[in-house]
């Protein structure tokens, strides 16, 4: 749900609102920035991911990332990789595991 910035203000309370004032009117900006600066973070560690095969944290917002969605139709699982070695990799095991379970049966 997207929203305008003047509805983001109205929803404000008098002591968020005098305290943005006061710091727009001062030029420091200081409460603002680390208002936002709080939440990029909160979002990008939201959006943190774990390489399934090396284990390297994979921050979407500054790499590239891989996710691949595999199983069963009714349980499906999602597997996240930070490079198109390591998404190889698990690949090469996963068919290794198939042609397993296929031969032992």
């Amino acid at each position: 749900m997207r929203r305008k910035f003047r509805e983001m203000v109205e929803d404000l309370d008098y002591e968020d609102l005098t305290r943005l004032h006061q710091d727009i009117n001062e030029g420091t900006g200081s409460y603002m920035k680390d208002l936002i600066s709080d939440k990029i973070r909160q979002l990008e560690e939201q959006e943190l991911r774990i390489c399934t095969v090396c284990g390297n944290e994979i921050n979407p917002y500054y790499v590239n990332d891989f996710c691949l969605h595999f199983g069963p139709r009714d349980f499906k699982k999602r597997a996240y990789f930070c490079a198109l070695d390591c998404l190889e990799y698990f690949t090469t095991q996963l068919k290794r595991i198939n042609k397993k379970k296929l031969s032992g049966n």
